[in-house]
């Protein structure tokens, strides 16, 4: 349908679960388990709300916030209240959950991040914390075992502003890198795991739409049951379209949750919207006010590293890289750590970058990465001094990988081979000197008396199965450049 005259109003709603030893309020393990054999293993009379117990706040996870507040750039308040959020489901023991609300730790702030190559801002409304509700087993037979493992687990809440999107701009991918890149903000911030699969880092959109021009937001509707960013962004682009097709025929939209049906592809109404009075909020009156000490905001500046955005924007800017190379590099710290030692010893950052994507990766992806950054600057100093070609190159890497070992005769211990000492073990010196050459190129010419005849007939192509006659009598260390020049000199083609 015809989409234009209207704007795009997206709100998001992540919780991610903190990494921390124990629980949000009591001294249970703080771990995801996801069995169902293994449900409530973790669980003690606090974080089951059994009468007359009390909660006791983590104060690990507090400073975990302040490190993320201090990333974002929020404004953290040193005094800060936690409320209860009254409603009833299985999941949630007590019949509330600890949260904050009307005070909470940080407001404000903002994640950087990249879509479309470009760099966007999306700002912060705020960040505080809560405890997690517990999880549903649904059973074949239709029933269900209630699981308390995650009902505790500290969880924080980042909230963004609205962003107005065009109907025509891919709102839906724009959504899914702004949680990638915050996602990897808190797993290299040492904050959470983010591991969306199991559900310890969850985002609820919240989406509306509006005549393009008018200030007013539309009906906003939150959308659940997103396991997957490739889900999140499925149910955006059918959602937009469906509140316009309403407008459009005059039908009434409601304030709503709606969740994800994957069979139909398309959203479903789950429950009307309730409002914060629904929830009736007070002050939680088993916990005094969180009182945030400058100590504590001062430590936590000190634990703020760059991230994955800060990594892509300097490989753009400092090296020139392509957005796709750059953007790998930043998402993994083992490449970012090679790249940066391997660059500062002089090789050329997009050669590294090549050699990251290639051939280092693939033996991180099998597990057999063993060699380390100062391996592959050997290896590429010697290919950069044509010692080697390109190919040796990949095979010296390949051995270095090995964990190959040599006994060091003076301490009696052992010690992994140099590539510098895999290429001499090899005989790979690269054969480049055009008199020697000569002779082999001679040699493979007077053996290939058709080839040569199709050559000087026209079939300049062929010149390569004589390049390839000498590469395999010089086992791949003659400079194919320079063989190409010989042969093409001595049979006259241009």
């Amino acid at each position: 349908m015809n989409t234009t005259g209207y704007e795009v109003v997206i709100g998001l709603e992540v919780h991610s679960q903190v990494l921390t030893r124990t629980k949000q309020f009591c001294r249970c393990v703080s771990e995801s388990v996801h069995e169902e054999s293994r449900a409530n293993i973790n669980v003690c009379p606090i974080c089951l709300g059994h009468p007359g117990v009390l909660p006791v706040l983590n104060v690990t996870s507090v400073g975990k916030l302040l490190i993320l507040a201090a990333k974002l750039g929020c404004d953290v308040h040193r005094r800060s209240v936690f409320a209860r959020k009254n409603y009833f489901y299985p999941d949630l023991p007590k019949g509330y959950q600890i949260t904050q609300y009307d005070h909470p730790i940080a407001t404000g702030g903002v994640v950087r991040y990249f879509t479309g190559g470009a760099t966007r801002e999306w700002k912060l409304t705020r960040v505080h914390l809560e405890e997690d509700t517990g999880k549903l087993f649904h059973l074949p037979d239709g029933g269900a075992i209630v699981d308390f493992n995650r009902a505790g687990v500290p969880l924080m809440e980042i909230v963004t502003e609205p962003c107005v999107f065009r109907t025509d701009e891919p709102f839906g991918q724009a959504c899914v890198d702004y949680l990638d890149e915050l996602r990897l903000d808190l797993i290299w911030l040492g904050v959470s795991d983010g591991n969306m699969e199991e559900g310890n880092f969850r985002c609820e959109p919240n989406v509306s739409v509006r005549k393009a021009g008018e200030s007013k937001f539309g009906v906003k509707v939150e959308l659940k049951n997103l396991n997957s960013f490739s889900t999140l962004r499925k149910a955006l682009e059918y959602e937009v379209p469906r509140q316009i097709a309403a407008i459009e025929s005059g039908e009434r939209l409601y304030q709503e949750t709606r969740r994800w049906d994957e069979k139909r592809g398309e959203t479903a109404t789950m429950r009307r919207k309730e409002t914060s009075d629904d929830y009736r909020y007070f002050d939680e009156p088993d916990l005094p006010p969180l009182v945030v000490s400058e100590g504590m905001i001062e430590e936590a500046k000190t634990k703020v590293r760059d991230v994955p955005f800060d990594v892509t924007r300097r490989l753009l800017e400092e090296y020139a890289l392509p957005y796709a190379d750059a953007r790998q590099i930043a998402e993994s710290r083992m490449l970012t750590e090679w790249f940066g030692a391997v660059v500062s010893k002089g090789a050329q950052a997009k050669t590294v970058a090549n050699w990251l994507l290639g051939e280092v990766s693939r033996f991180h992806n099998l597990g057999k990465l063993t060699a380390s950054p100062d391996a592959l600057v050997e290896v590429l100093e010697a290919l950069a001094a044509k010692k080697i070609n390109l190919s040796q190159a990949k095979e010296v890497f390949e051995r270095a990988n090995a964990g190959q070992t040599v006994d060091q005769t003076i301490t009696g211990k052992a010690r992994i081979i140099r590539p510098a000492e895999i290429i001499a073990e090899m005989g790979l010196t690269r054969l480049d000197d055009a008199a020697a050459l000569e002779a082999i190129v001679d040699e493979a010419i007077a053996a290939s008396e058709k080839i040569v005849a199709d050559i000087r007939a026209g079939k300049t192509a062929a010149v390569m199965a004589l390049v390839g006659a000498v590469m395999k009598a010089t086992k791949g260390s003659a400079n194919a450049a320079t063989v190409q020049e010989i042969i093409k000199r001595k049979l006259g083609v241009p």
